[in-house]
């Protein structure tokens, strides 16, 4: 037991200990469990899984609710122990006669529970369970299970309550074999049943009072609009400290409010994806949550500072930011308050009580992180959930099922040489298809990448005497890209081209260096300067005989763009394409600031008047990224989307809207960290570096992540803040990258991206920070952390950048500092 003990203090030391007044979420995203994305239609076949990935989900809220207290909490999620551990906590066990004490069945798993809050001097057990079908009317009963009753379905909430009730209590016992003092605290949490239908428990009130209904998770103001349910929005808001240590900066925590999106983002179905839609208007009102037996609140505690979107994109220095908040009485955090925090007892001061609880809190945490035995420490690591998230995500395992129809299992070459295990239909049907002219638009982490990767290889593999050249845009990435790793892994041999612009390779110097025989019969050309779509065009028109791959190639329509360019470039592919294989990448999304709106109108025409639509592809399930940060993704891209697809448009440039723009989907439910929205008042260096260096050392507390996996990126920041930037960096940590612009980065990924915003009032179209922001977002693979701040000199305010937080509010910890 000692041995626990000393695991367990060092677990506390170096991942719970936080000046910060929020949870400490172990693991620091919730557990991976049934992720498959199903589709609307004929969901049948499928009943039986829906339902366990709704019990799933039905966690999910629970993890993030917690996530949100302002509480000062560790919360162990998926807390499992087995029959040795037991027998260390409890003193009085006899292990002559025990069976379970024999041989290897002392490593069985003896109990578990969904949720363990280590509290400062208590504990909280949360039973989860999920009767989504149940609580509402008795059509929708009988739809659910029509050979059932009602009568006998809602009998069986009775059992499942007694049924965690047993968890819970066993669970509270191993606790009180530690600590014979302990309070422990014990609720059964039904996250999709509403608190209307509680009488059909047929429970005792002192039962009622331990269960946590619907209304006590989410805000019951939001209009639901679906079967899912967002969770209420948080803000904290906090100062910095003058003093940074080396890991993380000290905060103190000031205040927490909620934002409440009175139209909430609403999700619904077709055949292959679910649609996000009513996601822009919000309605956000002022108010905050008494302390636990407080009716009113003073007026010091319920002022708030407010931010609110104006029609005006400027930025004034009069101009104060504000937040309008609302008061959900139903909130977590008010339930948190009225049954937990008011329901303890206030004795913490006492020694023995205090000292006994530490042991306990240390014994429990070493026993969460110890696996068959085994203690795995990086298990708490925010490092560690990131690395086995993107391990995930990069192989494709998106899928847990067989018969989910929405998922295929990839083509050998892509399987074998890519990594992926799993395509969606969209991406089966282009990487079989037999065009040879292929146009494929999608947005970040749809597949475009994976798509080029398997063709090029496919014909490098079987067709040996062929030539291929691949064009990539948008900058270079020190390690290499997916194409590059995918080749080698292949054995496909290849010649990289770097540094390649206008400048210093003219199309027909270009030609020439590509024909030389001494080249690789794969060529990669790392585009790293200025470049022109016409540079492009010349310079194909004097390669016909090479296979053509262009992956990113919105970089170069940012300039000398117009119909007879595009025109003039499609015509050009079609020609190739009568006996090679021309495949393009596109996400026009990534480099909207930088054309003309009539330009991308243009594009879209010529592509719909000069290409079949089977050469026309269109992804738009986000598979590279966790459901959470795809959802952000989704948001913006949409903002964009609908400022484009305002009043005035004909059905032919809303047609070349769906072209150019599809709509970005998340394409399964792997989840991972929220992400971090840090805003700045003012735009303060030394503030910037202290969120900065505390992201850093929650990421470098171990060695899971390896060099260059941390990257931050920035959108034409002044030269000189970044020098500044990038010296304390490199005194800090050693896994990050070097600081990397937004426009020479398109074609590169990371783990973990930093992102450094400034809102600028020069970008006068409305919609340009929203694309920065996107573009620099969309670099992440898993984690994500943003800092927000306006020019040098100026005040960021209610205009503008505040109006993309009420959009982000419900999917991101957003903290105002």
């Amino acid at each position: 037991m000692d041995k626990y003990l000393e695991n367990g203090q060092e677990i506390f030391t170096t991942f719970c200990s936080t000046s910060e007044k929020r949870p400490v979420m172990l693991p620091r995203a919730p557990e991976q469990t049934y992720i498959d994305l199903y589709p609307d239609t004929d969901r049948t076949p499928f009943t039986a899984d829906i339902q366990r990935q709704s019990n799933y989900e039905a966690e999910v809220m629970v993890y993030r609710a917690l996530e949100r207290l302002e509480e000062e909490l560790i919360v162990l999620h998926n807390f499992e122990y087995t029959h040795h551990q037991y027998r260390l906590c409890d003193n009085k066990h006899i292990r002559k006669g025990c069976s379970k004490c024999k041989g290897k069945n002392a490593g069985n798993k003896e109990g578990e529970c969904d949720f363990l809050v280590v509290c400062s001097n208590f504990f909280v057990i949360i039973e989860v369970k999920d009767m989504h079908h149940l609580g509402l009317v008795d059509v929708e009963i009988q739809a659910y299970d029509p050979e059932s009753s009602a009568s006998k379905q809602l009998g069986a909430l009775n059992g499942t309550f007694h049924k965690s009730l047993a968890q819970r209590k066993r669970m509270s016992e191993l606790i009180k074999c530690i600590d014979k003092n302990a309070e422990v605290l014990h609720f059964t949490a039904y996250p999709n049943f509403s608190k209307e239908y509680k009488k059909e428990f047929q429970l005792s009130e002192e039962e009622l009072n331990s269960i946590i209904f619907k209304e006590d998770l989410i805000d019951v103001s939001t209009k639901e609009n679906s079967e899912f349910s967002f969770p209420v929005a948080d803000v904290w808001e906090v100062e910095s400290s003058s003093q940074v240590s080396p890991s993380r900066s000290e905060y103190v925590h000031k205040k927490k409010s909620y934002i409440s999106i009175e139209k909430s983002a609403m999700v619904y179905g077709d055949e292959d994806d679910l649609m996000i839609d009513d996601i822009f208007e919000a309605d956000v009102r002022e108010g905050d949550f008494p302390r636990a037996g407080s009716d009113e609140i003073s007026e010091d505690e319920s002022s708030c500072e407010e931010f609110t979107p104006t029609s005006d994109d400027s930025i004034s220095d009069e101009d104060e930011p504000d937040l309008k908040i609302n008061s959900v009485s139903q909130s977590f955090n008010a339930w948190w308050r009225s049954h937990v925090a008011s329901a303890t007892r206030k004795d913490d001061h006492e020694k023995e009580r205090t000292d006994n609880h530490i042991k306990a809190r240390n014994m429990l945490l070493a026993m969460w992180c110890t696996d068959k035995d085994k203690f795995v420490r990086d298990k708490c690591s925010l490092a560690r959930c990131v690395v086995d998230i993107d391990k995930k995500l990069k192989s494709g395992q998106f899928s847990f099922r067989k018969t989910n129809p929405s998922v295929l299992p990839a083509p050998n070459v892509i399987k074998d040489y890519v990594g992926v295990m799993n395509l969606t239909v969209q991406q089966h049907q282009l990487s079989t298809s037999s065009e040879n002219l292929l146009w494929i638009n999608g947005p970040a982490g749809s597949g475009k990448t994976v798509l080029i990767c398997g063709k090029i290889i496919e014909i490098a593999k079987y067709d040996t005497q062929e030539r291929i050249l691949l064009f990539l845009f948008g900058g270079n990435k020190s390690e290499g890209t997916m194409h590059e790793d995918a080749l080698r892994k292949s054995d496909v041999e290849y010649s990289l081209i770097n540094e390649v612009s206008e400048e210093t390779h003219p199309p027909p110097e270009l030609a020439s260096m590509l024909t030389d025989s001494g080249l690789s019969k794969v060529v990669i050309i790392q585009i790293t300067g200025h470049t022109t779509l016409t540079w492009l065009t010349e310079s194909l028109q004097l390669l016909q005989d090479f296979h053509v791959f262009i992956d990113d190639i919105q970089v170069v329509m940012e300039c000398d763009v117009g119909v007879q360019q595009y025109d003039a470039m499609i015509k050009l592919m079609i020609q190739i394409a009568v006996n090679r294989k021309v495949h393009v990448a596109c996400d026009i999304a990534q480099f909207w600031f930088a054309n003309d709106d009539r330009d991308i109108f243009h594009l879209a025409g010529c592509l719909k008047q000069q290409l079949k639509s089977s050469q026309l592809g269109s992804l738009s399930k986000n598979l590279r990224n966790p459901c959470d940060l795809s959802r952000i993704l989704s948001i913006l891209r949409s903002r964009f989307i609908e400022y484009f697809s305002g009043p005035g448009l004909t059905t032919r440039s809303l047609d070349a809207i769906d072209i150019i723009l599809p709509k970005q989907i998340a394409g399964h439910y792997i989840h991972g960290p929220k992400t971090k929205v840090h805003v700045l008042k003012d735009g303060d260096f030394n503030q910037i570096r202290d969120i900065l260096f505390q992201e850093l050392g929650e990421l470098c507390s171990t060695d899971a992540l390896g060099n260059s996996d941390i990257s931050i990126v920035c959108d034409n920041l002044d030269p000189d803040f970044i020098t500044k930037i990038s010296e304390q960096v490199n005194k800090r940590c050693d896994k990050t990258n070097k600081i990397w612009e937004a426009g020479d980065c398109l074609s590169a990924e990371w783990p973990v991206v930093i992102i450094l915003q400034e809102r600028r009032s020069a970008m006068n179209k409305k919609p340009d920070n929203l694309v920065s922001l996107y573009l620099q977002i969309s670099r992440a693979r898993v984690c994500c952390s943003v800092i927000l701040f306006p020019e040098q000199g100026k005040k960021l305010t209610s205009r503008g950048m505040f109006g993309i937080l009420e959009g982000l509010a419900d999917c991101a910890h957003i903290y105002i500092h």
